[in-house]
């Protein structure tokens, strides 16, 4: 079946526009690797009820190959330590995610003088349509926006030492929804997802019978923040500084998830 015959997604406004902007990008991996998740979406829709398990692969596969996408246009634009991004690897793509709602999160509650809103917007830059991160400034005019270019060319600093902001308190607000007490059990939980709903194990296979379709909701829900992600870095050359930190810091992250995980001397492994 060609892909003219799939359902259409259901897409907000902003959804439209922002996949409107991925089509407009010139060619690359990471662009691929976006229209390939939005395809994934698209057949998971029309097997949702027929095969809801392939259903859930594909929604899985969505996100891992949009995750794969930012991972891919980090590599592109040479970020420092880009390099040590695994887009293959199936925990650093599930830790994507998670880690821009920690992000995201903790910014909510910064507090910036003279600032009354910040949020995402498309405007023309150099005559072209582009994602960019949208300051509305106190004052009694609601036009009143400045859009930093490049949009991410900004350095956060928190604390006393005046580094990048500490996310501990983000992480274990969002562990706590998800029922796990440590990071390294729910990215392994949800990395193997996919294998749980495939493969037979010692108590039996799996069968899924239905699918919630709020999952495939939510699936796409995380394809366009990453997506909307990618778009703040890919039409420029440019290392934005607050990228590259937070580059920095998920690297971090998931290098001392992968330390964690490693077998003490002595120790069997079990899944």
């Amino acid at each position: 079946m060609s892909s003219t015959n799939l359902p259409e997604l259901r897409l907000t406004e902003d959804e439209r526009k922002v996949l409107a902007l991925l089509d407009a990008a010139p060619p690359s991996f990471a662009r691929h690797c976006f229209r390939s998740a939005i395809e994934h979406l698209r057949r998971a829709l029309l097997i949702q009820d027929l095969d809801p398990a392939m259903a859930m692969f594909r929604g899985i596969t969505a996100e891992e190959e949009a995750a794969s996408g930012l991972m891919r246009a980090l590599l592109a634009k040479h970020y420092p330590n880009a390099h040590f991004l695994n887009p293959r690897d199936h925990v650093q793509k599930q830790a994507v995610t998670p880690f821009l709602r920690i992000l995201l999160h903790h910014m909510a509650e910064f507090k910036f003088d003279g600032v009354r809103r910040i949020g995402l917007a498309i405007k023309k830059v150099d005559g072209v349509d582009r994602l960019v991160v949208g300051i509305l400034l106190d004052g009694d005019a609601e036009q009143l926006v400045a859009a930093p270019v490049p949009p991410l060319e900004f350095q956060l600093r928190e604390g006393e030492g005046e580094g990048f902001p500490d996310l501990s308190r983000s992480i274990q607000m969002l562990l706590q929804s998800t029922g796990y007490s440590d990071t390294l059990r729910f990215l392994k939980a949800e990395a193997n997802l996919r294998n749980r709903i495939l493969y037979a194990g010692e108590k039996g296979y799996p069968r899924v019978s239905t699918l919630n379709h709020e999952f495939l909701a939510d699936r796409q829900r995380r394809v366009f923040m990453i997506l909307k992600t990618a778009l703040l870095i890919l039409p420029y050359d440019q290392v934005q500084s607050f990228a590259a930190d937070a580059l920095e810091r998920f690297l971090r992250l998931v290098n001392r998830i992968s330390e964690a995980a490693k077998p003490r001397s002595g120790e069997v492994v079990s899944e």
